[in-house]
């Protein structure tokens, strides 16, 4: 996994060993490599990422302070990339740690400042780049995965019975939750201080998706050319050199179309597009509308290959790599080398994710919290509920929701959009977008300008409204790019059809036939009291005798089709309304239907439960080999080896 690893604390010397015993278990690909930047004093800091993207840094003798930047950030004024690591001294000497806070793109940063016994380590406000963390007495080891964090304090593994239950039930963890106990996940915007001197540590939020008490009049059309023009404005940012533009990942749909063609008008235009996908030759799935934009625009366009072929023989590599940070079975099939191996230009990419407002507007907070989560409001998925021990059900219940509750609190009311555009950034965006995919860390470092910190500040000033199923993104493209905003959107799937893949290929059968990998988990691992034995066996023997009735690829151009239906009806307030009443009550009759299906949560603890023997069977916290210690302190410097 690509980022910035280290240890602060008491005799940082000691830890050169298990720094890179820790670089070593972060390193997922032929393509990665390992720095050690310091162990000495206080501080031991290393990082993983590709060989040809190291991080910046460097350390000034004289002032007695250091830096490292790994990913990319940019300043807004001026407006430049940030890749000088002195300047980052120089802004922190000038201005403390609220220069690094001002600075924008997807990044985390470390400042070592010897002088004044401090240490600072700041992430960006999506945080894009995962920063992992946990304390053991005086001492803060952080690192982008947990196996690294458990590695560098010496931590025996041990399982977080909350966050196995989160994955459960919503594919992910929440908040802070990760899947180690005591190894938390840092939340976006945040900076990690450490006084040495005062052998004190804190984590505090220097920014948050806040939205006012009253929102902007904005019309649609002033707020359409305002969203165009700061696009615009972070574009440029976020691609300084127009002759080193990144390829940009594109879909069918009109947040990426959208960003390609606001490229080619900034000048920036992509050396080539992407798409991904099972095939490319399925009518209106998304790499033939990606096909066809690019087309449109002139820019030449390829497409990456994979499907459930290579499930089998890639989950367990990518179990390991992304640590099941989601349950997007698609990373799992394309494993932790698609785009690496497609030897693409560079070793970034253009994303077109943005924060315009997932979903239609809740009429009240349960409905915003319920259709973010996809969780029955204060309560669990039937499917899960029935594999609960009775005894223990409502522990669990409450576990979860402890953790939901932290991001639905808020210290004042909000509205039901604002709080379901909240939860949808915290919980969506950063959580599931941010996830390790194939086309985000370790892959490639991925440059989002619709997430820029302009863009955002922008976005939560727009009336609830503007803020429906991306209507405002959609309108600015028919408006400003008619051509492409007459490609049509709606697309069958070309993605591998899940729901039916684990029976029908035989796969479940294969691995279910291995039955002491279910069994040992049920009954060793941290949810042994909360699930029964032979409720889950029994709903394993049943699903894979069971054929799925209607194919995937129907499901989804249906869903599509609704979503579109949802949109159009959203734009007038009173239908929109009603269709949302309606909506509502159906969830209240069938809430204890809310979440996902027996087969999505058979399948989740599947991965859990292969994940789980891996890392049982695998050890990661080794005894450290002599010699390794010694060479790295030797080499030790600010300049990556």
């Amino acid at each position: 996994m690509g980022g910035l690893l280290g240890y602060v604390g008491p005799n940082a010397a000691a830890r050169a060993d298990a720094m890179a015993a820790a670089t070593t278990l972060s390193r997922h690909h032929a393509d990665h490599a390992g720095s050690i930047f310091t162990c000495m004093g206080s501080v031991a800091l290393g990082a993983v990422h590709r060989r040809q993207a190291p991080p910046v840094a460097a350390y000034d003798p004289q002032r007695r302070v250091g830096a490292v930047l790994y990913g990319f950030a940019s300043t807004e004024h001026p407006p430049a990339a940030v890749t000088d690591p002195t300047a980052i001294i120089d802004g922190y000497l000038d201005r403390g740690v609220h220069w690094l806070t001002d600075l924008d793109g997807g990044f985390v940063v470390v400042v070592v400042d010897d002088a004044r016994q401090r240490f600072y380590l700041v992430n960006d406000r999506t945080a894009t780049v995962p920063v992992h963390f946990a304390h053991q007495g005086d001492a803060l080891a952080f690192g982008p995965d947990g196996k690294s964090v458990l590695r560098l304090l010496d931590r025996p593994v041990a399982f977080d019975a909350v966050g196995m239950l989160h994955f459960l039930s919503g594919g992910r963890g929440v908040g802070t939750r990760t899947l180690f106990e005591g190894v938390l996940l840092l939340p976006p915007g945040s900076v990690i201080e450490v006084a040495a001197d005062e052998h004190r540590s804190s984590v505090r939020r220097y920014w948050q998706l806040t939205f006012p008490d009253a929102p902007s009049r904005w019309e649609r059309g002033e707020a359409t050319e305002a969203l165009f023009d700061v696009y615009l404005r972070s574009l440029t940012r976020f691609v300084p050199d127009p002759s080193d533009a990144p390829p940009i990942l594109l879909t069918g749909g009109h947040d990426s179309r959208g960003l390609l063609a606001m490229a080619l008008e900034a000048g920036r235009a992509p050396p080539e597009s992407l798409t991904w996908g099972v095939a490319d030759d399925i009518p209106d799935s998304d790499p033939t509308i990606a096909r066809r934009v690019s087309s449109t625009l002139g820019v030449p366009h390829r497409f990456l290959p994979y499907d459930q072929s290579t499930f089998a023989s890639r989950w367990k590599d990518w179990a390991w790599t992304g640590e099941l940070a989601s349950d997007n079975l698609g990373s799992f099939a394309a494993g932790p080398g698609l785009l690496l191996d497609a030897r693409l230009s560079g070793s970034t990419v253009l994303i077109g994710d943005h924060a315009l407002g997932i979903g239609g507007i809740p009429i009240h907070r349960q409905d915003a919290v319920e259709s973010t989560t996809d969780l029955p409001y204060q309560g669990l998925p039937a499917s899960l509920r029935r594999w609960l021990q009775p005894d223990y059900a409502p522990d669990a219940t409450t576990l979860v929701w402890d953790d939901v509750m932290t991001l639905v609190d808020y210290p004042r009311g909000e509205r039901p959009k604002d709080l379901k555009d909240r939860l949808g950034f915290e919980h969506g965006t950063c959580r599931w977008l941010n996830a390790p995919t194939y086309f985000r860390e370790p892959m490639l470092t991925p440059r989002r300008p619709l997430l820029s910190r302009e863009a955002l500040e922008l976005f939560v000033t727009l009336p609830p409204h503007l803020r429906v199923d991306k209507a405002l993104m959609v309108g600015l493209v028919a408006e400003r790019f008619p051509d492409l905003g007459a490609i049509p959107t709606d697309s069958a799937n070309s993605l591998v059809d899940w729901s039916s893949f684990f029976w029908r290929d035989g796969f479940m059968r294969e691995w279910f036939a291995d039955g002491d990998v279910v069994r040992d988990f049920l009954t060793a691992s941290p949810l042994a009291p909360f699930l029964g034995v032979e409720r889950v066996l029994a709903d394993y023997r049943r699903a894979i005798d069971v054929q799925p009735a209607l194919d995937a690829s129907l499901r989804q151009a249906n869903r599509l089709s609704v979503t579109s239906f949802r949109r159009r009806l959203s734009q007038n307030h009173a239908l929109g309304r009603f269709a949302r009443g309606v909506q509502i009550l159906g969830r209240r009759i069938t809430q204890r239907q809310i979440g996902v299906s027996t087969r999505r949560l058979l399948v989740r603890h599947m991965l859990l439960a292969g994940f789980w023997q891996m890392m049982v069977a695998a050890a990661p916290i080794e005894p450290r080999s002599a010699g390794e210690g010694s060479r790295a302190i030797q080499a030790a410097s600010w300049r990556s080896r």
